[in-house]
């Protein structure tokens, strides 16, 4: 049995911070991403799944205001969590500088 998390980002729709909405906004890209940790119990059960979480990539970088948008499980949700608050972007830029920028991030965790 082969245990596998994986995370990819998209974009958010909130209209508090820059997001895919504005055009003029360059994207954030990750520089560092924490690897989620395949829940125990969900091995034991040989169960997978799929979490998404919202958050806020500020001007340092940084993840913020995370939550979770669609829920796996409370174990899953933990570790996708966890995993996301390791994450270090390059910021997202406006005009060549700093803006804050929502994402949602999906955190996979499949067996196979």
């Amino acid at each position: 049995m082969l245990l596998m998390a994986t995370a990819t980002l998209g974009q958010d729709q909130s209209s508090a911070v820059a997001s895919q909405r504005d055009k003029d906004v360059k994207p954030p890209q990750i520089v560092q991403q924490g690897a989620p940790e395949f829940p125990e119990s969900a091995r034991k059960k040989k169960r997978g799944g799929t979490v998404t979480v919202s958050l806020i990539v500020e001007t340092n970088g940084l993840p913020s205001d995370i939550q979770v948008v669609e829920s796996a499980g409370k174990d899953f949700d933990e570790q996708a969590i966890k995993a996301v608050k390791k994450y270090v972007f390059k910021p997202a830029l406006k005009d060549g500088q700093p803006v804050r920028y929502a994402l949602a991030v999906e955190v996979d965790f499949r067996i196979y």
